[in-house]
């Protein structure tokens, strides 16, 4: 699911019905597990992304050190035209673009998991905003 995606759900879903506030009372726990999980799986996207940016930057590194027909073939990766030096590996690496496809997937799961962070506390801070609405309700009925 992308952030818009995830956005245009909760636009959805995060309007609390004034005619009944019991119904949008107990609508949040549904709330809470729908996007709860959503959160967890975009978690476990930063989790894969990182473990595949460090595994595939360790190989790339090595590669890099020690280039072989083996890794050429295997991953389909090219030696540049001259040697690089080791001080120079580190500027090599931050501008490989198989890196930064994973740099940039792993910056979208953190903006997604972001997002349900505060979707998250939005739905937490319900029950308060419902009990208010009730109040309010109360007090202009002279309550």
């Amino acid at each position: 699911m992308t952030v818009d995606e995830i956005i245009d759900s909760w636009n959805a879903d995060a309007p609390i019905s004034e005619l009944d506030l019991g119904k949008s009372s107990r609508e949040i726990p549904r709330l809470h597990a729908k996007y709860y999980s959503m959160y967890i799986d975009a978690k476990r996207e930063i989790a894969k992304a990182r473990y595949l940016f460090k595994k595939i930057r360790a190989q790339k590194y090595e590669f890099m050190i020690n280039p072989t027909q083996e890794a050429m073939a295997e991953h389909g990766w090219v030696y540049p035209d001259r040697t690089i030096l080791k001080s120079e590996l580190k500027d090599y690496l931050e501008g490989d673009s198989e890196l930064l496809k994973i740099e940039f997937k792993m910056t979208e799961c953190e903006l997604k998991a972001d997002a349900l962070q505060e979707i998250l506390k939005q739905i937490n801070n319900r029950n308060w905003l419902i009990n208010n609405a009730l109040k309010d309700r109360s007090f202009l009925h002279g309550e």
